[in-house]
């Protein structure tokens, strides 16, 4: 395995964790007993950064 290969297996499971942590902390906040005040700021953050990690899996 080439270095550029072992780099791009490194980058693909780092961003892959980063989603699924992304996932799983609205999962979170969806199923929470006590439903907190979100506001729009919150949703729109999540979003934007999901599609920033998208974009980077994209340009990888």
């Amino acid at each position: 395995m080439s270095q550029f290969e072992f780099f791009m297996t490194f980058y693909g499971l780092l961003l892959g964790l980063a989603v699924a942590e992304l996932m799983a902390g609205f999962a979170n906040l969806i199923g929470a007993k006590a439903r907190p005040r979100l506001g729009l700021f919150t949703p729109l953050l999540g979003f934007t950064v999901f599609i920033q990690l998208m974009a980077t899996f994209l340009d990888a």
